[in-house]
């Protein structure tokens, strides 16, 4: 059975302050999908979502960052796929100039 961290709000408030910022320049983001059994998971947002260096060195800073911040986190994984947000400006391109 899978536990709900209580720092799962204080950690959302974390990353949202120190770390969240720093993807503003590129109209990214971090969005925290889960904290369970001291394993947060997390996904990029933005034009981030899709970029392959942003993927592993982003996992990486934001690991370090949390744990050091939440010594008792075991691991941050950062999870990938089709965003809902590419998806949707996916049917967008294709619907341009279509007449229903």
């Amino acid at each position: 059975m899978n536990k709900e961290s209580s720092h799962t709000e204080e950690i959302k408030e974390f990353l949202k302050k120190e770390i969240n910022y720093q993807f503003d320049q590129h109209g990214g983001g971090i969005e925290i999908l889960s904290v369970e059994d001291n394993i947060v998971r997390f996904k990029l947002l933005g034009p981030c979502h899709n970029c392959p260096s942003a993927a592993s060195e982003t996992e990486e800073f934001v690991a370090k960052k949390v744990k050091e911040r939440f010594p008792e986190i075991k691991d941050v994984i950062l999870i990938t796929g089709v965003s809902d947000e590419l998806i949707n400006m996916a049917k967008e391109i294709l619907n341009k100039g279509k007449k229903y």
